[in-house]
C-alpha cells in the first residue's frame, strides 16, 4: 500500500478581475481567515448526502466500470494534482483570502492547492480547456458565497459509485449560522449524463484563526501496481 507524503501543487489560474469585482456580502461578511476540518474518526470528515444517488443508466455503467486500482490517479502517481469537487471532502486546513481586483484565493493545505475564484461572476471563455481544478467563478447571494464551477475533468466525487462527467457543473454555496463562525458548505451536483436530477452535498468547515497552513511536500513512491524498488526507496528515504 502506498504511503502518500504530499500532492503536488495544483493551480488554477485566472486573469486579472475588473476593480469593480464583489469583495464581499451586502452586510460586509467576507468568509476570509482559516478553517479547519471538525473533529473525524477517519474516512474523511462527515458530510452530508443523500441517501439513494440518482444515478442514470450511463452513471450506473460508469460505476460499474470504475476500477479502484487502475482508476485512481494516486495509485500510478503519488503527487497527482488534487480535482474537483472531490478536494473539498479533505480533512485538512483551508484558507481564503482576497487578492488585489477581487479574485477569491481558497488555499486547501492538502497538495498546497490553490483555485483561484473570479468574482466577477464572467463565464468562461470558450476556448477555456478541462482542468483538475474546473473553472471557477463567485457571486455574493445575500450572506451566502456561490461558487460556480465548470471546465472539470471528470474525476469522481468522492469515491467510484459517484462519477462525474465532463459536463458536469458543481455550485458550491458557503454560509454561517446565527451566531457561529464555522462555515457550512452545501454542494449542488448537475450533471445530466451521469444523474437524473440534481442533488446536494455538504459538510462544516471549523473557524480556526490560531491554525496556519503547513506546507506540504511531496515525495513519489512510483506505480502501486509495479513491484516496488526498494533501493530507490531507501535512496528517497536519505534525501529527507
Amino acid at each position: 500500500m502506498k504511503v502518500l507524503l504530499s500532492v503536488a501543487l495544483a493551480i488554477c489560474l485566472f486573469g486579472a478581475l475588473p476593480a469593480d469585482a464583489q469583495q464581499g456580502s451586502d452586510s460586509g461578511m467576507d468568509f476570509l481567515g482559516v478553517y479547519a476540518p471538525p473533529i473525524f474518526d477517519g474516512g474523511g470528515p462527515p458530510r452530508r448526502q443523500p441517501e439513494i444517488i440518482p444515478l442514470s443508466e450511463a452513471g450506473r455503467q460508469a460505476v460499474a466500470d470504475y476500477d479502484p486500482v487502475l482508476d485512481n490517479p494516486r495509485l500510478q502517481d503519488d503527487c497527482a494534482p488534487e480535482f474537483m469537487p472531490r478536494l473539498l471532502w479533505t480533512g485538512n486546513p483551508i484558507e481564503l483570502r482576497q487578492e488585489d481586483g477581487g479574485t477569491l484565493i481558497i488555499h486547501y493545505e492538502r497538495g498546497d492547492t490553490y483555485r483561484y475564484v473570479a468574482m466577477n461572476g464572467e463565464p468562461p471563455p470558450a476556448d477555456r480547456e478541462n482542468a483538475p481544478l474546473g473553472y471557477s467563478v463567485g457571486r455574493w447571494d445575500g450572506d451566502i458565497l456561490v461558487i460556480e464551477t465548470s471546465h472539470m475533468v471528470g474525476e469522481p466525487i468522492s469515491g467510484g459509485s459517484q462519477p462525474l462527467s465532463l459536463e458536469a457543473r458543481v455550485t458550491e454555496r458557503y454560509w454561517r449560522e446565527p451566531g457561529s463562525m464555522d462555515l457550512q458548505l452545501e454542494l449542488e451536483i448537475d450533471d445530466p449524463v451521469y444523474y437524473t436530477e440534481t442533488f446536494t452535498m455538504g459538510r462544516e468547515f471549523i473557524w480556526a484563526p490560531e491554525e496556519e497552513i503547513r506546507d506540504w511536500t511531496c515525495v513519489d513512491f512510483g506505480d502501486s501496481t509495479e513491484p516496488p524498488d526498494i533501493e530507490e526507496f531507501l535512496r528517497m528515504l536519505e534525501e529527507l
